[in-house]
C-alpha cells in the first residue's frame, strides 16, 4: 500500500526521481523544486512505494475575493504506469481535499480535456460533480 506525503522541500535526487512521473518534455529539478514550496499556498502531494515516488498531485490554494471563502485548483496528477489502479490516485485526491479543509477552502476543482478519457473517468469515478455548461480555457502567454 503506497503512503501519501504533502512535500514541503526535495533534494536534488527526488526531483530526479519525480522527473519519471512527469510528461516527457518536462523536467523538474531541487531549484524549481524550492520556488514552488516557498509558497505556502502551493502543494505537492506524492505517494510512495517505499522510497520510489509513484504519484503525485499538486495543487493551488485560491483565495477569493467574493462571497466564497477560497478554493483549491487540483492542477495535475500523474500515476507511473506501473502503479495505475492501485489506489494511489484516490489517496492523492483524499490528501489534497483534507488539505483544502484545513485550508478552509469551499471546494476543489480540476480543469480536464473531455477527450482525455483516463482523466475524466477518474474524476467521475471519485465523486467529483461534473459542471455541464461548455468552458474554454484562454491563455495569455507572458514573455
Amino acid at each position: 500500500m503506497p503512503t501519501v506525503t504533502r512535500l514541503t522541500h526535495a533534494t536534488p535526487e527526488l526531483a530526479e526521481q519525480m522527473n519519471a512521473l512527469l510528461d516527457d518534455d518536462v523536467r523538474w529539478d531541487a531549484a524549481q523544486a524550492e520556488r514552488f514550496f516557498a509558497d505556502p499556498n502551493n502543494a505537492l502531494f506524492v505517494a510512495f512505494e517505499g522510497e520510489r515516488p509513484i504519484a503525485f498531485l499538486s495543487a493551488y490554494f485560491l483565495q477569493r475575493f467574493d462571497n466564497y471563502r477560497a478554493e483549491i485548483l487540483f492542477y495535475e496528477i500523474g500515476t507511473h504506469e506501473d502503479f495505475r489502479r492501485l489506489g494511489a490516485g484516490r489517496m492523492l485526491l483524499e490528501a489534497c481535499k483534507a488539505w483544502g479543509r484545513e485550508r478552509g477552502a469551499d471546494n476543489v476543482w480540476v480543469l480536464a480535456y473531455t477527450e482525455d478519457e483516463l482523466a475524466t473517468s477518474f474524476y467521475r469515478g471519485t465523486g467529483a460533480e461534473e459542471d455541464e455548461e461548455t468552458s474554454t480555457m484562454f491563455t495569455y502567454p507572458l514573455e
